[in-house]
């Protein structure tokens, strides 16, 4: 007898699109809706909807940015 399994890959990579507004704290505006933990990778969607405001003191690790329309802007924090 022969079996079939099917595998499913997901993206994990939890991506900065800014589909709302530009609020860090809001888990609409990351592509796997979840706001990134303490020293997570920073990487903005290729299209993006608004710049990434930080709305504290935040600890990450990399931000990669592909794109030169939209950043991520930290004022004083």
């Amino acid at each position: 007898a022969a079996e079939s399994n099917t595998i499913k890959i997901t993206n994990k990579i939890n991506k900065w699109t800014g589909a709302t507004n530009s609020d860090w704290n809001n888990p609409v505006n990351w592509s796997r809706n979840l706001v990134p933990a303490e020293d997570a990778d920073i990487v903005f969607d290729d299209k993006p909807n608004s710049e990434c405001k930080l709305d504290k003191n935040r600890s990450v690790n990399n931000i990669t940015i592909n794109q030169s329309n939209y950043k991520l802007i930290t004022s004083t924090n």
